[in-house]
């Protein structure tokens, strides 16, 4: 799933590059489409029923996504600050 993700953020920047698009708009596109695909993937992989049940996947995909921008960002602030406390030289 994260590398269709990443090829399709490899081919908007490419786009965005030529036609002029500023980087930010394709980093919030892609982050939108991260949460959709991986709705969307994570949906095939539950039992069919109604179609309210895609709201399990979208809180799933959206949860992983946010997870993974506050460990990011914790992580490179922890760095930044502290070095890792002395671990990285």
């Amino acid at each position: 799933m994260i590398g269709f993700c990443l090829m399709i953020y490899a081919l908007l920047v490419a786009i965005a590059s030529l036609i002029g698009i500023k980087r930010d708009y394709v980093s919030g596109v892609l982050l939108l489409f991260q949460i959709g695909y991986g709705a969307f993937f994570y949906f095939g992989f539950m039992e069919k029923g109604r179609k309210r049940r895609i709201v399990l996947p979208l809180l799933a995909s959206f949860a992983s996504v946010f997870l993974w921008i506050v460990l990011t960002t914790t992580l490179i602030g922890i760095y930044i600050r502290t070095g890792f406390w002395g671990l990285i030289a």
